[in-house]
């Protein structure tokens, strides 16, 4: 193949990544459109209108569309200067690099957005995933243009060739199940709402977390519907500190039933055998409308299930208890959304900067007021029992454990 096809080849796809990035530009500034990217799962708002959709002032789409364009140019001049010729001149070299040095870093560049939107937002654009796809035939094109043909592989250099696509391969099958299982999250779980819009966690203020994305649907809530603030919990049923504060939230909004409402996230932390276990139960149970019931259970029993000698059937036990439908709740237990669904409260927790359970995240019915973080069920108690608390008028230095925002692990 002559570089001349190549080149082509390099124009068109060029010209259809400008088409994408034109796309996107309209969706940045006109986000009620409807560009389609509901139909695939996708939800395009969510992605352009994070802190990664723009570079400064300037939208990452029309950054996107001015390297398109560049390339584009690129190809046109070189075509003038190839002329049917294989061999490279000093001009079709410099132009030859010029393309593939840009198309490298724009390789780069769109699969760390892609990662980004992922495995961070948790959410999934189709256009972008295109342009990332159009980004890399162009890549891979240009690689094979600079550095393949017209040269003959040494027996070292093909070697180095087959290491790296060995090493490849290897990455694949090692992160594929992940990237596969955070994809599904992204464009299927309970975050894959076109009509949500859910930003990502500002980790330069303590006090800025996205609740459209802690009150994602599927919670389940105790309290009044028109309380003045909601609380989010973060816990893991094996853990002691969680029981404790179970009880005193249960308090709270007894106490207070026009302050508080409450609602309960899974973040098992590993270090108890049957924490997954109870909260699939938990949630299992909350599809027959006992979520609570069983949810209260679980830390009675907590020091009976921290025992070497604990029998996991006592579980179903203790279900049945409530009047369950037995044969659902196994099944609800054991299917792959139910697995996915504790996976997605974790993963929700960690983006949020959650480290350790119990964790609280407070949400006032005032959308314009900002949502507070807790750590720990000690301060948590501090602070809900006193509404005149400096923490309520934004103040947390009297917690013991005020938030420090930290980087997520994936």
């Amino acid at each position: 193949m002559s570089r001349a096809i190549l080149n082509k080849i390099t124009l068109v796809l060029a010209f259809v990544g400008c088409i994408i990035a034109l796309v996107l530009t309209y969706e940045h500034f006109f986000p009620a459109a409807d560009i389609g990217c509901g139909a695939v799962g996708g939800n395009c708002h969510n992605t352009i209108e994070s802190k990664y959709g723009k570079l400064g002032p300037i939208p990452t789409s029309v950054l996107g569309f001015g390297m398109y364009l560049t390339l584009a140019g690129i190809c046109v001049v070189r075509a003038r200067s190839l002329s049917g010729r294989n061999a490279p001149g000093p001009d079709e070299k410099s132009l030859g690099f010029a393309l593939f040095g840009i198309s490298l870093l724009a390789f780069c560049i769109s699969w760390w957005l892609q990662y980004t939107s992922i495995f961070v937002l948790v959410t999934f654009c189709p256009w972008c995933f295109a342009s990332a796809l159009t980004v890399t035939a162009i890549f891979l094109v240009n690689s094979y243009d600079h550095l393949i043909l017209g040269r003959a592989l040494t027996g070292e250099q093909r070697m180095l060739t087959g290491v790296v696509a060995f090493i490849g391969v290897m990455l694949g099958i090692l992160y594929g199940p992940q990237t596969f299982f955070q994809f599904r999250l992204a464009t299927r779980g309970p975050l894959a709402d076109p009509g949500v819009h859910v930003p990502i966690t500002d980790r330069n203020d303590p006090f800025v977390h996205p609740r459209e994305q802690l009150l994602s649907k599927g919670l389940f809530f105790k309290g009044k519907p028109t309380a003045t603030y909601t609380i989010i919990e973060f816990a893991d049923y094996g853990c002691s500190h969680c029981r404790e504060a179970s009880a005193d939230m249960d308090g709270f909004v007894k106490q207070y039933p026009d302050r508080y409402r409450l609602a309960f996230r899974n973040f098992p932390l590993g270090r108890w055998p049957y924490s997954a276990m109870e909260a699939a139960a938990a949630e299992a149970a909350g599809l027959q409308g006992k979520f609570w019931e069983m949810h209260d259970i679980l830390f009675a029993h907590q020091p009976e299930i921290d025992t070497e000698t604990f029998n996991p059937d006592l579980i179903a036990k203790w279900a049945e208890s409530l009047g369950l439908d037995m044969a659902r709740l196994k099944k609800d237990m054991q299917a792959s959304k139910m697995r996915e669904k504790v996976a997605h409260d974790h993963y929700i927790g960690e983006v949020n900067n959650v480290t350790l359970t119990p964790s609280f995240f407070v949400i006032p019915s005032d959308p314009k007021q900002k949502v507070m973080m807790i750590t720990g069920g000690a301060d948590a108690k501090l602070v809900m029992g006193n509404p005149a608390d400096p923490f309520w008028h934004g103040d947390p230095r009297n917690l013991k454990n005020p938030e420090s925002p930290k980087k997520p692990t994936p």
